[in-house]
């Protein structure tokens, strides 16, 4: 019986790589061969469509309270990309929902992305090549200093950028790293503290990137920690920073709504004081 198997198996047409290619033009709009990625095995656990579906329901759920949306009592509907009601899926945006955001301008998102000023590990850009003499090399200068810092960008449900936020890496802050110096600016030295010179692109004190929110100007806010994270009294004074400037209007009983990550700093007790109070709810 084992030889009968072997050859059997041997008798067996093999498929090639020509079929194996038919195979795959035939399929390609299901199919497409792919190199693994490394997936973390905790997002693995909690990446499911149960989860995903509570958290949604909450976050919406919360901003009905804020009144920055109004919930359809048990009718969804179909909403374009504009936000738009229509009528069949074929129009529509997304999937039916019993939610409808009515403030997009008091709906903020925000997330960081941490960066370093040293160049030194920087790659090409894209093979780029520069001509030398065949006995010479393309050197460019670039700065080797670590310096550590995290971009956070405010932005409202509208697409507008409320606030620009740079936590330093640093004991210390210093003038000139809130006021930034733009040493190529032509400046007047007799008068160079006035508004002349600062807050600007072109000016000597350039400053950081502000925000036009509503006709209101929101300079940008920086700051420092001693390894360039967020922490929870940071996070007030950003929000502090944001209400100074007056950009909500409070008198309507809309909440701001703000949506954020669930980082460590999200959770302790400074920053849960300050969006609880009345003041600045």
């Amino acid at each position: 019986m084992d030889d009968e198997s072997d050859d059997e198996d041997n008798n067996q047409e093999i498929i090639g790589k020509g079929w194996w290619k038919r195979f795959c033009q035939c399929h390609k709009n299901q199919l497409s061969a792919k190199k693994a990625v490394r997936f973390d095995s905790f997002r693995d656990d909690w990446c499911t469509v149960q989860n995903f579906e509570t958290m949604y329901e909450k976050i919406y759920t919360c901003m009905a309270d804020c009144g920055v949306a109004i919930k359809w009592a048990d009718d969804p509907k179909w909403f374009s990309h504009d936000g738009v009601i229509v009528e069949s899926e074929e129009e529509a945006c997304g999937r039916k929902t019993e939610y409808e955001l009515i403030c997009p301008d008091k709906v903020l998102f925000v997330d960081e992305v941490g960066c370093n000023m040293s160049q030194k590990n920087d790659r090409n850009i894209g093979g780029e090549k520069f001509l030398v003499c065949p006995d010479s090399q393309a050197q460019i200068q670039l700065a080797f200093k670590d310096c550590h810092f995290t971009v956070l960008g405010f932005t409202a449900a509208t697409g507008e950028p409320v606030l620009c936020v740079i936590v330093l890496a640093s004991k210390t802050m210093k003038m000139d790293y809130i006021m930034g110096v733009n040493p190529f600016a032509n400046i007047d030295e007799d008068n160079l503290l006035t508004d002349n010179h600062c807050d600007g692109e072109d000016k000597y004190f350039s400053m950081g990137p502000s925000c036009d929110v509503g006709g209101k100007k929101v300079p940008c806010f920086i700051c420092n920690s001693e390894n360039g994270s967020i922490t929870s009294e940071l996070l007030c004074s950003m929000l502090k920073h944001m209400d100074d400037c007056h950009i909500f209007d409070r008198t309507g009983g809309v909440l701001p709504f703000l949506l954020l990550d669930s980082h460590g700093s999200r959770f302790e007790l400074p920053f849960l004081e300050y969006i609880n109070d009345v003041a600045h709810k």
